[in-house]
Order: structure tokens, then C-alpha cells, then sequence
């Protein structure tokens, strides 16, 4: 009989049982759908667990034994045959199962590495049954909203069609999170391809890094977060025949004015006229005629 890993004095990262692997029920909509022991290649990602209890850990200032965390789903994906969990590849080679048998798998976590590297995301503590978000994430729920929306007299754009992954608020903030002034209740526009929908306890929510916010929405104005900028595009003068032709609906504009600056720009002072990359800029929204824009500093060429 081998020895039981869940006793042993554990250095770094977490060792974690999980119940089962894959979901008893899957609901959709009003109808109850009760799984096999294994997932298909119907939704896999939706049919995972990606939850379990800690049972041993490193010496961490923010997660005991006992505490239940949220995880990356490969965790508990196989690593030879991704699509099955059957009972015929219960043995195969897995990347981060520690113990078939017990259902005690290796979760890679860290208090200091602020990337994703660290696996482990959130944690309900195991006495108080509170929420917090781990390492450098941030836990948010999608604000619902129509297409154009008038908030504060700003036309408010469809974040999903101009290059944002979602605008939600934040339900959970790591303590590391929380130093870049990100708070419970804020608003926030998150970059493309950065989020990471989760079921906590029957609720959807998206996890992303802190250092994928793009800005903060307080009371209806739009804070830059970090090292993005906000700028007005300078309406584009177009020449047919003898006519000039102004708009601002040009999607190649290359000159602006910022007028507002995140706390992590180095470059950068309202006010300043500026030449811009094209990438990488989303559409916030329109006012009195002019269009408005976030972008990174790095994305910008000069000051004119």
C-alpha cells in the first residue's frame, strides 16, 4: 500500500480532493440532465469540477486546509485523452492527479508568482465561509446592457463588438488586486481574450487578472486603469471633388488628444496631441459628435 500523500508535509502548491470529476447534473434551462461517470466531447469544459477541498498545502498566508478552492478545469482534465474521463483511463498518465483511487490531485499555487502559472483562483475560507480571490485575479459578473445605452449623456458601446471580452462588476478581488485600487462594486471593461467564465456554486462568474482591466467605471465616468490611456479622436477630413468631408466614424484615425491617463502611464499627460497604432484601441463611446477611445500607452507612437 503506498503512502498517503494527503499526510505528507507538503512545501509549495496544493494538494486538493475533489469529490467527482465531472458534474452529477447538467441543467439546461428548465431541463435536468443527469451525467454518466464520464464527459463527453458534448461541452466538456462546462461538464468539469473544477473544485475540491485542500486537504494538505505549503506553509501559505492565505489558504488553510480545509478551505475549498476554485481551479484551471485541466486540472482534472486528462492529459492523454482529453475528451474521456471513463473508467478504462481511471490509471492513465495525468499531469496532476496525485491519487486515482482517493481523487487527490496537485493544484500549482503560489502567493508570489503574479501569473498564470498560479492555478488556484478562488477560496471559500473553510470557518468563515467567505469568498476571496487569489493571487493576481479578480472575480466579476457581465453588467447587462442594449446595444447603445445613454449613461451621463455618453453613448455607451456594445463592449463585445469593439474588442472587449465583457464590462461586469466585480464580486471578488485579491488582496494583491486590491493594492491597484480595484474594489467590490466597480465597473470594469476587461480586455479581449483574457476572461475565464467559472461556476461558483451554481453561478456563473469570469475570472480575470487584474492587469487585464483596461478602465474602472465610477459613477459614470471612465477611469484608465494602469498604463491605459483615454484619447478623442480627431475627426478625419475627407476630399471628394471640391467638397471636404468631416466625420468620425473613420476606423483608421491616427491622431488624438488624451484626455485622461491611467497611474501606471510613464509618458503620457492629458492634454497632450499624440500619434496612435491602430491596434489594440477599443471604442467607449460617443459625445457631442466625437468619438472616444482606450488604448495602452505603449500603443502610442508620439506626441505631436
Amino acid at each position: 500500500m503506498g503512502a498517503d500523500i494527503s499526510k505528507s508535509t507538503v512545501l509549495r502548491d496544493l494538494i486538493v480532493h475533489i469529490e467527482s470529476e465531472s458534474k452529477k447534473e447538467i441543467t439546461y434551462g428548465s431541463l435536468t440532465l443527469h451525467t454518466p461517470e464520464y464527459a463527453t466531447q458534448f461541452n466538456e469544459f462546462d461538464n468539469r469540477n473544477a473544485y475540491g477541498e485542500v486537504v494538505a498545502c505549503g506553509a501559505y498566508d492565505d489558504i488553510s486546509v480545509g478551505d475549498t478552492v476554485w481551479f484551471h478545469h485541466n486540472i482534472v482534465i486528462n492529459q492523454t485523452n482529453s475528451m474521456t474521463m471513463a473508467k478504462t483511463n481511471k490509471n492513465a498518465s495525468h499531469k496532476y492527479r496525485l491519487d486515482a483511487e482517493k481523487n487527490l490531485f496537485l493544484v500549482p499555487y503560489s502567493e508570489d508568482d503574479m501569473g498564470l502559472n498560479c492555478m488556484a483562483y478562488l477560496k471559500q475560507d473553510a470557518n468563515t465561509k467567505e469568498y476571496k480571490a487569489l493571487n493576481a485575479f479578480v472575480f466579476g459578473k457581465p453588467v447587462k446592457k442594449d446595444e447603445l445605452e445613454e449613461r451621463s449623456g455618453l453613448i455607451i458601446r456594445n463592449q463585445h463588438d469593439y474588442g472587449f471580452a465583457l464590462e461586469c462588476s466585480v464580486e471578488y478581488v485579491s488582496d494583491y488586486s486590491k493594492t491597484f485600487g480595484i474594489k467590490e462594486g466597480d465597473v470594469v471593461g476587461v480586455t479581449n481574450n483574457a476572461d475565464y467564465k467559472m461556476d461558483i456554486n451554481g453561478e456563473d462568474l469570469w475570472r480575470f487578472p487584474y492587469y487585464s482591466i483596461a478602465y474602472i467605471l465610477r459613477d459614470g465616468e471612465f477611469i484608465p486603469f494602469n498604463n491605459n490611456v483615454i484619447i478623442k479622436a480627431d475627426e478625419k477630413e475627407e476630399t471628394i471633388g471640391s467638397f471636404e468631408l468631416s466625420h468620425t466614424h473613420v476606423k483608421e484615425q491616427n491622431k488624438a488628444t488624451v484626455i485622461a491617463v491611467g497611474d501606471g502611464c510613464e509618458e503620457l499627460q492629458i492634454g497632450d496631441r499624440i500619434v496612435h497604432e491602430n491596434k489594440m484601441m477599443y471604442n467607449l463611446y460617443s459625445k457631442d459628435g466625437s468619438e472616444y477611445y482606450i488604448l495602452r500607452e505603449v500603443n502610442v507612437i508620439g506626441v505631436i
